[in-house]
């Protein structure tokens, strides 16, 4: 029996990003912050929603109801590649998202107990209304109260996600949009251990 050609090619696509993550997420260059969250950082550290707190180097955010939005919290950087790594405690949180912009937002890996996903940000089309595109999903089973790893890049038009041992990899032509800035978002979770660097050429 033949193999449908479509599925030919989904394995074909597949072997071509296997290891690509890992290659470029654990080989970053220079660094160029490592926050200890003893307090709140100041810029290029930015509040966008909600309410953040750092101490004893663990970041936690408490929504604010009047903005009836989760808690943003943007790094106003931007280099045209970089690696963001962290832990992260999902605790009651439902999931935490990095995600970076241009003027508008570009891509994020959307990380909950149950699955990594990276998407682009084609809802910002809202005229549209156009769906986000999901580019990689990978199941993950994940612990409330335990810390996991996640690294987060970007490079040309890939975004790179690894997030507790699994690796994404999604492309879209938005992805090659100058970044100004990339960001967390959740309702709930605690991070700790940021470090950002330069994407390794």
């Amino acid at each position: 029996m033949k193999t449908p050609t479509f599925l030919v090619f989904i394995a074909l696509a597949a072997s071509c990003y296997a290891g690509e993550a890992a290659d470029f997420l654990n080989h970053p260059g220079k660094v160029i912050e490592t926050p200890d969250f003893k307090a709140m950082p100041e810029k290029p550290w930015q509040i966008a929603k909600g309410k953040w707190e750092a101490k004893d180097g663990v970041l936690t955010p408490t929504p604010i109801e009047s903005e009836k939005h989760v808690p943003v919290l943007w790094d106003v950087i931007s280099p045209k590649s970089a690696v963001v790594e962290c832990e992260f405690q999902l605790d009651a949180a439902p999931s935490i998202i990095i995600g970076c912009d241009g003027t508008k937002h570009i891509g994020r890996v959307s990380i909950a107990p149950k699955s990594a996903r990276i998407t682009d940000d084609s809802t910002e089309n809202k005229k549209e209304k156009t769906a986000a595109t999901l580019l990689k999903e990978e199941k993950l089973d994940l612990k409330k109260d335990q810390w996991y790893s996640a690294k987060f890049g970007w490079k040309g038009d890939k975004i790179y996600a690894i997030v507790d041992g699994k690796e994404l990899v999604g492309q879209a032509p938005l992805f090659t949009t100058p970044r100004s800035r990339w960001w967390f978002a959740t309702a709930g979770a605690h991070i700790r251990n940021v470090k950002v660097s330069e994407g390794a050429p």
